[in-house]
């Protein structure tokens, strides 16, 4: 699965015997902008050839909604004064930002 995506494909269970459970986590992330979100999921199975063996689709999640912690909220502020870093950056730098205020 790459970062951001919503789709997530396991392969190669030729080896796992028939009746084996096993857990799948993934991390929700939101760019909703309401308080709660109402997820689903949709599971399709296949077997070889893309041959479709079982589907569910669109299932909520167990508990709905979900409280959104990952309201896109961005907060406009200014400095009151410069910083000058009194440290030489080299051509080329590649490292950490590190910013501290207080609100």
């Amino acid at each position: 699965m790459v970062a951001g995506g919503t789709t997530v494909t396991l392969r190669n269970f030729a080896d796992t015997p028939v009746g084996t459970s096993f857990n799948l986590t993934v991390q929700l992330n939101s760019v909703a902008v309401s308080a709660t979100v109402s997820p689903t999921l949709t599971i399709y199975t296949y077997y070889g050839n893309n041959n479709i063996v079982d589907q569910a689709i669109n299932v909520p999640f167990i508990t709905t909604p979900l409280t959104n912690t990952n309201l896109t909220v961005f907060n406009t502020f200014t400095l009151p004064t410069a910083w000058t870093s009194t440290r030489d950056i080299n051509a080329g730098y590649f490292g950490n930002l590190l910013l501290s205020f207080t609100p």
